[in-house]
């Protein structure tokens, strides 16, 4: 069996010094969790209740321009979601949807070759992995969604998108205290921003989560919206450019 997070670093090649500013317009809600207070307790309580977003879209803005960005330290943590003791070793995914177990079986594919499971990692050539979650097999968004549901508490959203998605940052969980050297937007270094964080909305639950971006290489911080009954989609949000990269593409 294999790790539920896999990475598959893959060939490297020189991108433009120009950063999408990944905005959407008007239509698209702004982001939150990237104000300037301070972020609530590391408690399991039950995150604020919002208005519901609806569901966007992930396409990225083809406008470029250059941004201005400072080195910065960017705080990870999940205590949003719940005591994070044992994160490091687990994993976010199994973490996250303790007591039910899950493992996984990977195959790695090029990219013309068929392929089944969920997408973790990989350029010309890429990993997909099948899971087995408290006895249920789920190769399929459908399957995932049955085996989870219902999704009730933060902590069981963010193991879905776990599972459902590639999520940055899972070793630096592993440290006492979990942190990642960034080159951060100077105007988004100079409030606050969480990494990964959580709202409520009735029916469910909006979970931000870290990912990577390919081309150039960079981390964005991404809102879905997760249903009571595990269906997942991407919400109506901006998303949020947490560390511009190397200005280098990966394949």
């Amino acid at each position: 069996m294999s790790a539920v997070q896999l990475q598959m670093p893959g060939p490297v090649r020189l991108a433009g010094v120009a950063l999408s500013l990944l905005s959407f317009g008007c239509s698209e809600n702004p982001p939150r969790g990237t104000g300037s207070a301070p972020a609530r307790s590391g408690t399991s309580s039950a995150p604020p209740l919002v208005p519901d977003p609806g569901c966007g879209s992930e396409r990225e803005d083809t406008r470029h321009r250059e941004v201005e960005v400072v080195d910065a330290t960017l705080k990870l943590s999940l205590s949003k979601f719940g005591p994070e003791s044992s994160v490091g070793a687990m994993g976010i995914a199994a973490w996250a949807i303790t007591p039910t177990t899950v493992t996984s079986s990977c195959q790695t594919v090029g990219t013309a070759e068929p392929r089944s499971g969920f997408y973790r990692g990989g350029g010309f050539q890429q990993t997909y992995c099948q899971y087995t979650i408290g006895g249920r097999k789920a190769a399929a968004d459908e399957e995932l969604a049955a085996a989870l549901a219902p999704i009730d508490s933060p902590r069981k959203a963010l193991g879905l998108v776990a599972l459902r998605y590639v999520v940055a940052y899972g070793p630096e969980l592993a440290s006492p205290r979990p942190e990642k050297k960034v080159r951060m937007p100077k105007e988004l270094a100079a409030g606050s921003v969480d990494a990964f964080d959580v709202d409520r909305f009735d029916g469910g639950f909006i979970v931000r989560v870290p990912r990577e971006s390919s081309c150039p290489r960079s981390v964005i911080r991404r809102a879905y919206r997760v249903a009571t009954d595990g269906s997942v989609c991407a919400a109506k949000e901006r998303p949020v450019l947490l560390d511009v990269g190397d200005g280098l593409c990966s394949d």
